[in-house]
């Protein structure tokens, strides 16, 4: 699937990510959304978020991580939105 090779590519070439499982509302039963869990968290990223358009929900986690996780690259940013960001080695 296309998950697991940009998951390989991304840890070929050391870039970090995160994964995010969208529409969750969806996962027929508990069983299948431990599955769609244990294959997302098995990607190998930093984190792992669920969301959901139709409950609103989400979101708010993704965004809280970010900017705890990134704060002063967000702050430069958004304080700056022009300047480019640091390029990574």
């Amino acid at each position: 699937p296309l998950d697991q090779q940009m998951a390989q590519w991304l840890h070929h070439y050391g870039k970090p990510f995160i994964t995010i499982q969208t529409k969750v509302d969806k996962a027929k039963g508990q069983k299948e959304k431990s599955a769609n869990w244990q294959a997302a968290n098995a990607l190998g990223g930093l984190a792992v978020f669920e969301t959901s358009a139709s409950q609103r929900t989400g979101a708010d986690a993704i965004w809280t991580w970010l900017s705890q996780t990134y704060q002063q690259k967000l702050t430069t940013y958004i304080e700056h939105p022009d300047r480019q960001p640091e390029a990574q080695a």
